[in-house]
């Protein structure tokens, strides 16, 4: 009765955004579109390919996550991001729906692919319940994936253990993908914090912690947690991207070595940060 009244609940918020057919609980969604990631990567490259040395060409990447609680406030950054022409490309970090229901997804994917600019996702623990894995890949590809970029390295890594523990979920693919492009500088990109005592083990989130500093991780990205939290340990730089909550996101600058990381809620700039880089 509970799990009932839930749904009717979210139905009934989300119902301007978009429409189920039959039960919210299939993997149908209205949205049309496949491998959706890997096709903002063909409009990223459209005019650029390979290596470019980071010091030629900064970079400019907006960033939000966890809306699952606050649908509309992404049609609010969505219009203040469009109003910007200095954006290579968005990310959200998870959680784009609250139990992956269908109708969920298709409310997001009617907000999101509203950005001018190339934006790509990471999948969030809301996203992997029930059909929710299943859509996501039929829509936005594989859980997965990585590219380089202006001279740094992106990798979107799942981990969200809990979730994917039934299908082999482990540590192997970003061991592996943190072993190439050797001197290139490294943004992983993840839902979950690395030292999340609900999702891992000490020994996992000290081997992730151990991969970073090894391999040249410059940044690592997260959301989950809903507040905004930014620190360096060993030269890596961890940075926790708030819930989208009155229309909150983050503009992170790379260039010269140097960073700018700006906090926003809607136009308003919270604060700035500001350094080096150290590799």
């Amino acid at each position: 009765m509970k799990n009932a009244i839930q749904i009717l609940i979210l139905s009934f918020v989300v119902a301007g955004c978009a429409k189920f057919q039959g039960s919210p609980f299939t993997d149908h969604i209205e949205s049309s579109g496949s491998q959706q990631n890997l096709r903002q990567q063909e409009r990223l490259f459209s005019d650029l390919q390979g290596i470019v040395p980071t010091d030629q060409n900064g970079i400019k990447i907006a960033l939000m996550s966890d809306n699952h609680h606050n649908y509309n406030d992404i049609d609010t950054v969505v219009d203040i991001l469009n109003q910007r022409n200095d954006l290579n490309f968005v990310v959200h970090a998870g959680d784009m729906t609250d139990s992956a229901y269908n109708f969920e997804y298709d409310a997001f994917i009617s907000k999101f692919t509203r950005l001018n600019a190339p934006a790509f996702t990471v999948i969030g623990n809301h996203d992997a319940i029930g059909k929710g894995r299943k859509i996501y890949k039929n829509y936005f590809g594989e859980y997965n994936y990585a590219f380089v970029y202006h001279g740094y390295h992106f990798i979107f890594f799942n981990n969200n253990r809990l979730e994917f523990i039934n299908e082999g979920w482990s540590l192997d693919w970003l061991e592996a993908e943190l072993a190439k492009n050797s001197g290139v500088p490294k943004i992983v990109i993840q839902h979950i914090n690395y030292d999340n005592a609900d999702a891992f083990t000490d020994e996992m989130s000290e081997k992730m912690k151990s991969l970073y500093e090894n391999n040249g991780v410059q940044w690592v990205i997260n959301g989950h947690r809903h507040v905004f939290g930014f620190d360096t340990i060993n030269n890596v730089r961890y940075l926790q991207v708030p819930r989208i909550e009155d229309a909150s996101y983050l503009v992170l600058s790379l260039q010269d070595g140097e960073f700018q990381l700006e906090s926003y809620k809607g136009a308003s700039n919270e604060n700035t940060y500001q350094g080096s880089l150290s590799h």
